[in-house]
């Protein structure tokens, strides 16, 4: 008998007549169960060395001829959770002119809230209502249900431009869907040639060649189907469903290693892990590691089976935990539990299996290749014959669409000329439709219009941005020797001050909305005055929020800031403007300062007084619209208005406008203190305090 040694194993050359085969005492404890084996493989998933645990499953299938599916599937779920956070940073780009859920032709396209376009069909089909380009979730401005057929309007423009330049992929996509009703059928060979008609029509349609893939693969035609897979992928490098059917034929033609390959790029593109594609990676993986457990050692070496005994009876691990705990996402492998795994002699098994381990670095590989991959970013061919200017042009202002927008029923307009029309009537000024809460809605600008204009009519696009710039200077208004304004006429404000407003005049609606489209977000605010319109001193008031109605009233918060004298008045779209020197206090310095401070303090004190004696229910009605009485600016005689807190005491004086006016005008800090001072001393002598 000759003996060979190699590694921890004796190798007995056989005779006819003799045939010894002995392992180590260890092995023969362990004896046909592998279970032990099985559990280290999971336990080696935990730690993410995939390498060890996919080298043990090799082997233990080898030996038992029956490796559980189970042991594979936390394999797959080990991998699939190392590269979940990889999937979180892909995202599938698709150009203003496809549609953002398919990235084909759009097929009588709909227009998001978002701005963003897609196909009718494919926004019934979504059940998520959040678009899938910008992540936003979109939600109806009307309150009838927006996935109901009925309710979902197609847009106008955009239906008749895609119909102008893509009539030829327009045609592809309705033999695809007569593809697709074949074979929901069962006509699979008829949804074939159907399919070929319109990869005929339109050669470059990935979707085409992903379906005609699906239905060669129901037909067993699996080397036709990975053809057409390949091609789809080659067309739409970021679409997942083109990857999971190449991986799909690619498995049926046995070709398990390039499957499972193909499989997790396929799974770092989903948005999620499907059920359907889990099992399909754990299934090609399973086929994957059996057939290459024909090719594995029969044995495990010695020291590894003596190292396979202490990891068994190590106290702290529990090999008996149920798959709740198995998987729960949190891995309780530490440094400390690697004293006792056998990892050294693991390495002798990945040795012997360096053809599958390179499987997962090909995974790596394939994962890094899609994240990595450099979008071309190719945009949808537009012949230039066909543009045409008029086609751009709004209903409402006939001039090329500025920010346009979509209504729920399918018109477009540029943002400014809807908003108005709305002020006058909730409705669409083309088709009527009632449209009551399209003001609150946030719609956002029609990305297929806006891109189209921006790409093939730049020169018109950039002298319609210079137009709407104009319109903004002309609104802020600036001149060297004062400012153009718009003028609310309603009531008195003070600096300080807030003034809450309740908007609902259509006039008064459009000088809103231009104040804050110019990012002045500023407006004067006067009195009415039957001789001149409003009067001649008012206050710059500051919006700091508006709160919208259905109906297009809105609820302006403000506060006051500079005071204005007005010099000239006109006229703009309705509303009041004026043109107006701002009013600063007279500076004092020295002797005068200081008995102004002693004046102050001494006015401010009676103020306090009178306030603090007021009953109770008045107190509360004055602080829930004015607020605190302000505190103390530092250097208060420096500012441009004075202290905050005469303001506010002023507003809550029981005077007449026109008493209001002469200290609103009033330069000198001294002057509106004593006015104050008489006011004060008046009503304590009326015992109102």
């Amino acid at each position: 008998m000759a003996c060979l040694r190699r590694d921890n194993r004796v190798i007995v050359k056989r005779t006819s007549d003799q045939v010894n085969f002995h392992q180590n005492e260890e092995a023969q404890a362990l004896g046909t169960d592998h279970q032990t084996f099985i559990d280290y493989a999971r336990w080696l998933c935990r730690g993410r060395k995939f390498n060890e645990a996919i080298s043990i499953l090799v082997v233990v299938s080898k030996l038992s001829n029956n490796l559980p599916m189970e042991a594979v599937k936390n394999l797959v779920e080990g991998l699939l959770e190392s590269y979940s956070p990889q999937s979180a940073t892909i995202s599938c780009y698709t150009d203003p002119w496809s549609c953002v859920f398919c990235s084909s032709v759009l097929e009588e396209p709909v227009t998001l809230t978002c701005g963003h376009s897609c196909c009718k069909k494919c926004m019934l089909r979504d059940v998520t209502s959040v678009c899938k380009k910008c992540k936003v979730k979109y939600s109806p401005v009307e309150e009838d249900p927006i996935d109901v057929e009925p309710y979902v309007k197609v847009n106008v423009v955009v239906s008749g431009l895609v119909t102008k330049y893509w009539s030829r992929e327009l045609e592809s996509a309705k033999l695809r869907a007569e593809g697709n009703r074949l074979y929901q059928r069962g006509s699979v060979e008829d949804s074939i040639k159907k399919y070929g008609e319109a990869i005929n029509t339109c050669p470059d349609d990935y979707l085409s060649h992903s379906n005609r893939s699906n239905a060669l693969f129901k037909a067993n035609r699996f080397s036709e189907a990975l053809e057409d897979a390949d091609k789809s992928v080659d067309l739409k490098s970021d679409w997942s469903k083109s990857y999971f059917r190449k991986a799909m034929a690619l498995a049926a033609l046995h070709r398990y290693e390039e499957a499972v390959i193909v499989f997790f790029q396929c799974f770092v593109l989903e948005e999620k892990c499907s059920k359907a594609l889990k099992m399909e990676i754990v299934k090609a993986m399973y086929k994957m590691i059996t057939a290459r457990g024909q090719e594995a050692e029969d044995t495990l070496p010695n020291s590894l089976s003596r190292s396979f005994v202490k990891f068994s009876s190590h106290p702290n691990l529990n090999l008996n935990q149920n798959k709740a705990e198995a998987s729960d996402g949190e891995s309780d492998y530490t440094e400390t539990d690697s004293e006792v795994l056998p990892s050294a002699d693991s390495s002798r098994v990945i040795a012997k299996n360096k053809r599958l381990n390179s499987v997962l670095n090909k995974i790596d590989e394939g994962v890094k290749k899609i994240i990595t991959l450099s979008q071309t970013k190719s945009q949808r061919y537009i012949n230039p014959e066909a543009v045409d200017k008029d086609d751009f042009d709004c209903a409402l202002c006939y001039r090329l669409l500025w920010q346009p927008v979509t209504t729920p029923c399918g018109h477009t307009y540029c943002r400014a000329c809807i908003d108005r029309s709305l002020d006058h009537k909730p409705e669409c000024p083309l088709c009527k439709a009632s449209i009551p809460a399209f003001h609150k809605s946030n719609t956002g600008v029609t990305e297929f219009v806006e891109a189209t204009v921006k790409r093939m009519l730049p020169g018109d696009y950039c002298q319609r941005q210079k137009t709407h710039e104009d319109e903004m200077n002309e609104l802020l208004g600036s001149g060297n020797d004062g400012s153009q304004i718009p003028v609310f006429v309603c009531t008195m404000s003070f600096p300080a001050v807030p003034c809450p407003l309740h908007v609902f005049e259509p006039r008064y609606r459009l000088m809103i909305r231009r104040a804050m489209e110019s990012g002045a977000r500023q407006f004067g605010m006067c009195v009415g005055s039957p001789e001149t319109g409003f009067s001649d001193y008012g206050t710059m008031l500051e919006i700091r929020d508006i709160q919208y109605f259905d109906d297009g009233r809105s609820v302006v918060d403000t506060i006051g800031g500079k005071r204005f004298r007005v010099l000239s008045r006109g006229v703009k779209d309705g509303y009041n403007t004026a043109k107006v020197e701002y009013l600063q206090d007279d500076s004092v310095e020295g002797n005068e300062l200081e008995s102004l401070k002693t004046a102050h303090d001494k006015i401010r004190a009676v103020a306090e007084t009178w306030f603090s004696k007021m009953e109770a229910e008045i107190k509360r009605g004055i602080l829930g619209h004015y607020g605190d009485m302000p505190s103390l600016e530092h250097e208060y005689w420096r500012l441009a208005s004075g202290p905050a807190w005469c303001w506010w005491v002023l507003a809550i004086m029981p005077l007449d406008s026109v008493a209001q006016q002469n200290i609103l005008s009033q330069k000198s800090l001294r002057e509106r203190l004593k006015a104050i001072e008489r006011i004060l001393g008046f009503m304590k002598r009326r015992g109102a305090f």
